[in-house]
Parts: structure tokens; sequence; C-alpha cells
């Protein structure tokens, strides 16, 4: 211990009332002890990390700095300061104060660490890695390492070596719930669901404040239809978020959150915390000499993805004489779909290589007006790109059903159901709507003839099939209770899922043993073909839409082959996209707002032929005639939208929401 300091005693207390997070009782004692010990760095130096857990960063660098005047030998200062700036993204600052916490000490494995942690940040994998094999060559039990390179041989794809490092670790701290967290991300990746669950149980279990683990644990419990004291579960866990200091996942809630409010806030804590750090303050503009409008779509999934398909027309419908169009792929995608946007775009750039600068570079020079955020919070997004400004207009649209949360997405794309004027007040951006339904369509969607009966498909001939083909993590318990209770009523009927995963079939007839349903009348449909996964939709008679989270694409290739959809709405954009299609295809009828409306309503139509025959008679009448699957009026539409969003920028007018 160092001079000027107190007893260690003193020190791993609070040290201890630190990880615990009871930080006003930590900084009252920190005072207290700063009396008697008035140059201790090592106080300061707590102190300093306090202030930066509760947002404070200014005040935390300061301090860090004095602790490091008053003792330049300690290198957990410098460290913790290199963290501060790394949380900043303020990468070179970072790196040096690490360097010069190596240099005070040769074995100091936290600073070999970090400077890997720094290389991750901007994808420079490999030097990440050299950095983290380092810190574990010196330290063999020190079990940050290990975690940070496992997390890096995840990023490379190299998921056995990674299972093998973090496994290792496990020798060395096995009730690490850190560690068993991010064996939780290894196994969740490798689809190997029950280990996940329980290396995420363990990590909340043995930290109750780790609520990132619970997050993680009430989404893949959503995944894989574990449907055990499910509604207690995620109440629980909403009551503690709120007094939490986590920033929480935002995509991996919005099935569960059935609040607006509170969608918004999580958000919007979630971007502060991880993009704000690299928002760039970078001055467009106003004039151009470019005669047309040069637009940018980036995302990941430019590829047999459902949001490839959905804008898949949409690029080509541009108008050419008014707007270029450019892509920038975030993933290394090698497909019949991808050659296509490789051909549809006026310029087509694969960016997955690139480490950030790279990419925010690459770019920035093709001088962009206005940039399509196709990813929002989902899976291979790159958000921190919009942070540091590619366009001067940066648009959230397609991937993600919910609002950023951020202060670089300017604008979303809705209709006034989908965000009701009375709901603007849950998102960060101003909103762009449009006057039939935010999604574009496709409508040279090719159904194939080669799936023409029911027993094709090991459905029965004669029954009465709902189909509800929503990937599994949008099941909540009372949607299933509700198919169940229909099962039950209907005789001879059947509900048809698609089989997301083994873990959740093997819940869900479980499930059935409760409601005392045959296992025969839940058929689960596997993965097939875009064309033939079309076609399954014309061998239904109705389609069962999920509640909080509804079937988006899904929805809209159901009523593009012809299949009636029942939703129910709810008050957030994801529980409302559903209803934006069916109002767009003049279907309001087939929109509830209650369970037992939704639940009166699918009775009916299973029991009423020529009620569910009138229905499907004019949805395949309106297929033709209402504006949904008009890709030509969507596109036209959206230019409008595009072209006044940039004349309102380039007149220095402040962003507002538009109507078209």
């Amino acid at each position: 211990m160092f001079p000027n300091n107190p007893d260690p005693k003193i020190i791993n207390g609070l040290s201890n009332l630190y990880f615990q997070k009871k930080f006003s009782k930590a900084l009252e004692d920190i005072e207290k002890f700063l009396k008697e010990f008035p140059d201790s760095n090592i106080l300061f130096n707590i102190k300093a990390t306090i202030h930066k857990s509760l947002g404070d960063v200014v005040l935390a660098e300061k301090l860090y700095l004095k602790s490091i005047q008053l003792n330049s030998q300690y290198p957990q200062s410098y460290n913790n300061l290199g963290v501060l700036y790394l949380e900043q993204r303020n990468f070179k600052q970072a790196e040096s104060m690490f360097m010069q916490a190596i240099e005070i000490d040769e074995k100091f494995v936290e600073g070999y660490s970090n400077l890997g942690n720094s290389f991750l940040f901007q994808r420079k994998l490999l030097a990440a890695e050299n950095y983290y094999r380092r810190a574990i060559t010196i330290d063999k039990k020190f079990i940050d390492g290990y975690i940070n390179l496992g997390n890096c041989l995840i990023r490379k794809n190299n998921i056995n070596e990674a299972e093998e490092i973090l496994t290792r670790a496990l020798a060395f701290d096995s009730l690490s719930s850190k560690l068993n967290f991010n064996l939780g991300v290894l196994y969740e990746k490798k689809k190997d669901f029950n280990n996940a669950l329980m290396a995420y149980k363990n990590a909340f279990e043995r930290d109750k404040n780790y609520l990132t683990a619970k997050a993680k644990y009430l989404n893949l419990s959503r995944i894989v239809c574990n449907f055990e004291n499910q509604e207690p579960q995620e109440l629980h866990f909403f009551s503690e978020e709120k007094k939490s200091y986590d920033a929480i996942e935002p995509f991996s809630m919005l099935a569960i959150d059935k609040d607006p409010a509170c969608q918004l806030d999580r958000a919007t804590n979630w971007s502060r915390r991880k993009y704000n750090p690299y928002i760039k303050s970078d001055i467009f503009s106003k004039k151009t000499t470019k005669k047309k409008i040069r637009l940018g779509y980036i995302g990941s999934d430019f590829k047999e993805h459902a949001v490839g398909y959905q804008i898949k027309k949409l690029i080509r419908l541009h108008n050419r004489k008014k707007i270029e169009v450019y892509g920038y792929s975030l993933s290394n995608c090698n497909s019949e779909m991808s050659d296509y946007f490789s051909k549809a775009f006026d310029k087509f750039v694969d960016i997955s290589m690139l480490n950030l600068d790279e990419a925010h570079e690459t770019i920035k020079a093709d001088e962009l007006d206005i940039a399509i955020d196709l990813n929002g919070h989902t899976l291979n997004q790159w958000t921190e790109i919009f942070a540091s400004r590619i366009a001067p207009i940066q648009i959230n649209h397609v991937g993600y059903p919910g609002s950023m949360g951020t202060c670089f997405h300017d604008y979303i794309v809705a209709d006034n159901f989908v965000i009701p004027k009375e709901s603007e007040k849950f998102y960060s951006e101003k909103v762009i709507y449009m006057p039939d339904q935010y999604q574009p369509q496709d409508n040279d969607m090719i159904i194939s003839s080669a799936i023409t009966n029911r027993f094709q498909l090991n459905l029965p001939e004669n029954g009465f099939v709902f189909c509800a083909m929503n990937n599994s993590y949008k099941i909540s318990h009372d949607v299933f209770k509700i198919w169940m209770k229909l099962l039950l009523e209907i005789e001879n009927s059947f509900l048809w899922l698609l089989e997301s995963n083994k873990f959740m079939k093997q819940n869900i007839l479980k499930e059935l043993e409760k409601y005392g349903v045959q296992k025969e009348r839940v058929i689960f449909a596997g993965k097939v073909p875009h064309e033939e996964y079309l076609a399954r939709f014309r061998l239904a008679d109705i389609y069962l839409d999920t509640f909080d989270y509804n079937a988006g694409t899904t929805a809209s290739n159901a009523l593009y082959a012809g299949l009636p959809v029942i939703t129910k709405a709810g008050p957030t954009f994801a529980s409302r996209m559903a209803g934006s299609f069916l109002k767009a295809i003049d279907l309001p009828e087939l929109i509830t707002y209650s369970s037992q409306d939704y639940f009166q309503l699918a009775v009916n139509l299973a029991t009423d032929k020529k009620l569910l025959s009138n229905i499907k008679d004019k949805l395949l009448n309106n297929i033709k005639t209402k504006p949904l699957f008009n890709s030509k009026k969507y596109a036209k539409d959206f230019d409008k939208a595009l072209i006044k969003i940039h004349d309102l920028q380039s007149k220095g007018k402040d962003i507002e929401s538009i109507v078209i």
C-alpha cells in the first residue's frame, strides 16, 4: 500500500460499497476519510470511479488527474482514466493512459486487456486479440482477459476456440457472474439455448444487480417459449430496472415491454451509454453542387432476409432523375439476393471488413444527403457509424420497430396508425407520415406453384387451420393461452407454428398437456425457400397475430398470399404493425383492441364459413386495388418525403414531422 492512504481494510470496504452500487454511502465515507488522508491518491481514484458510474465524467476526469498528481506511480489511476477516455471513444488518449500504466508495471494485466478493448471497439480484431493473449500469458488466472479474448474470438466467428477459452476460465473462477454471462452469450450464439439459459441464470443469481444477464435470460426464455413464471419474472424485472444504473439492450425487450414510454427511456439510456461517445459535431454544408439527392441505405441484410425482401423493389423504383441510391453492406453476403442488390444500387459497397474510422470515411467521401439505418437496435447493427454522422439527415426505417432514442436519428418512417399523432412523444425522432403504410412492399414476389395441397405439408385435409408463423420470441404466455382456448372451442381445429428452434417445440408440446390439447393439433413448420414460404399461407384458414410484437413482414406476406390476418393493436410501434397493413388494404374489421375481441373474432370467422369467405374475397380483390401492395405508389410517396426533408434541411429549417 502506498503512503498517505487509509488502511487496506478501509479501501476494501469502500470498494465493496462501489461494487454493491451503494454509491451515496461510499461517497459519504470517502469524504470522511479524506479529512484524515487529504493526499490519498486511492481515495481520489475510488471517488472518481463512483462519479464516472453516476455519469459525471467531467468531475471523474478531474479526480483521476488529481489521483495521478498525488502519486504518479499508481497504475490503476492511469488505467481508470484510460477506461473513461475509452468510454468516450477517445482512443488515442485511452491507449496513452494504458501504455503509461504498463510502463509503471509491465505485469499490469488490466492495461494490456484494456488496450485490447480499445482495438476491439475500433474493429481492429487482430491487435485486440494479441493484447488479450499477452494479458493471460502474464496472469494465467486473469478472468477478464479470458472473457475479453473469448468475446474477440466470437467477433471473429471463431466459436470453438472462444468456447475453449471461456471454459478454461471456469476452472479459475466458476462463480464469476461476468464469466457466466459471457458463456451465456457464446451458448446462445451456438443455439445451445438450455446451457445459455443456465449460464445467464448463474450470472444474475450470483449478482442480484446484474440486470443485463436477467434481460438476456428473459428474452431467451421467450425464444424457447418457456412460459413458467413468465409474467411475474418480467414484472419484477421492470421494477428492478427502474432502480438500476444498467443500460438494457432495447430490442430484447420489444416483445416483453408494452409501455411505449419505458421503451423510449430504455432506448435513450442504452444509446446514451453505448453510442453518445461516438458523436461528432461534423458540419455539413447546406450548399451543394450535386444535381440529385444522394441517398444511402446502410444495413446488414441485403440478402434473403425480411428487410431485404421489403426494400428489394423500392431500391429499383426510386426516381433516378432526382435521387442517386447508394448501398453499404455491414455483412459479407454472397447470394442471389445480394447479387441483385449489388446491381440495383447506383453504387454498392461492402464495408463489413472495415474498422469504424475506415467505414466512416468511406461513406463520408460519398457525400450523402440522407442516410437510412436499416438495422436500428437489431442484430449486426453498426449504430456507431450514425453517431459519427455520415449525412446531414439520418433516418430510422424498416429494420427496427421502435424509437432509437438517439439525438442523431432525425426521422422515423411511420403512418398515422402505427404512430398516432398523440404517440409522437414516445419517439426521439421526428415522424415522416406516409399516406398509406410505413413499410415498403414488393408486389412482384413469386408464390411457388409446387405447393398445392395440405397433404404436402402434413396438414389435415378437412380441419380448420390457424396459422401463426411468427418468430417464437413474439409468442407471449397471454397469446398462447388464447390460442389454446381457440383449439378447445373450435372442433377439428389446428395450430400451425413456425419451428423457430427445437427447444421452443419441446416446450410448446409440454405446455399442451396443461390445457388438455392433443399434440397432433399443433403442427410445426420448418424453414423453406421464400417462394414456398409464401405458398404455405394459401393452405391455412386464418393467420393469428401475436400481441405485443406483431408479425411485421410475415403479416404482410400472409396478406399478399391471400390469408386474412387477425391482430390486436397495442400502444407501441411493434404492436401496431399488422394493423397498419390491414388499414392499408382496407380490412380494418380484422383489427381488435382487446384479448376478448381478438378471441371472439377468431371464433366468428372459424365458425361462419360465409363470413370468412367474404373476408377472403375482399382481401383478394384489395390486393390488386388498395395501397398496401402498390409498390410504385409507395416509392413515389417516399421520394416525395425524401425531397421534402432534404429541402427543409437545405433551407436551414428545424427538423419537424412531415405528412405526405
